[in-house]
């Protein structure tokens, strides 16, 4: 597991599966390595959200502490709706400041880490079974895209 930004290279090769994030203010994201996706293993990229609506059920993202940005009502955390599969080419560098909410979120991460792969698997599973889940990331054109 760790955080990066993302490539805006592996934004140009999709296609622009809906729901996919746009990377125009360089958006950190968690990625974890070889989750399971119709019997085969992706890494996936799980972007940091600060305002994620309140009425998103807890099985569809990872709760961190709210951000400055957090509106009143919404919820700050790891959004799995909006994660995708890449590959490490499209890895960026991306510096956590010391003091930041980011270097905090990082801690707790780290901490609970076996909860959020398995959060993250238990969701790849629904998705692969046929689960009507809304604004969620077209995950096999992303896999065609990329040619992963």
């Amino acid at each position: 597991m760790k955080i990066v930004a993302i490539s805006d290279q592996l934004f140009s090769k999709c296609t622009r599966p809906n729901e996919l994030l746009d990377n125009t203010n360089r958006r950190p994201y968690v990625v974890i390595l070889k989750l399971e996706y119709k019997s085969e293993k992706y890494d996936f990229a799980i972007p940091f959200r600060s305002n994620i609506s309140g009425s998103v059920g807890q099985d569809l993202y990872f709760p961190l502490p709210p951000t400055s940005k957090t509106k009143t009502g919404n919820k700050a955390g790891l959004h799995l709706v909006k994660m995708f599969p890449v590959d490490k080419q499209y890895f960026e560098k991306f510096h956590i400041a010391s003091g930041s909410s980011y270097e905090l979120n990082s801690k707790i991460i780290h901490k609970k880490v076996k909860e959020l792969v398995l959060k993250c698997q238990t969701y790849l599973t629904r998705v692969e079974a046929g689960a009507l889940i809304s604004f969620r990331v077209d995950i096999d054109q992303i896999i065609t895209d990329l040619n992963l």
